[in-house]
């Protein structure tokens, strides 16, 4: 699902002004930083520098706050800048 969201949710990076670090726990788990690129995003598998938050979640949670089956804010901690955050994720609907 995270490698697939540029394909998933096209004009994604209009939501998104800089790049931010998510970082899944459990199984399927791992860190990728998502940047704007136009009105896209690229995810890159690791935390590279220039991001200005990380996002954490239970790998297991993501399922339902990425398809907005739940809010995000009820799954994830924030760290850095919240504001980033909460417009990316609340446009975020992988389907």
């Amino acid at each position: 699902m995270i490698t697939g969201m540029p394909q998933m949710q096209v004009d994604l990076g209009r939501s998104l002004s800089a790049p931010i670090t998510l970082t899944l726990t459990g199984a399927g788990g791992g860190s990728w930083t998502i940047a704007p690129s136009g009105n896209n995003i690229v995810v890159t598998e690791g935390k590279t520098s220039g991001s200005v938050a990380d996002v954490s979640s239970n790998g297991h949670s993501f399922v339902n706050w990425g398809t907005q089956r739940s809010h995000w804010s009820e799954h994830c901690k924030v760290t850095g800048d919240q504001d980033v955050v909460a417009k990316f994720l609340d446009a975020l609907n992988i389907i």
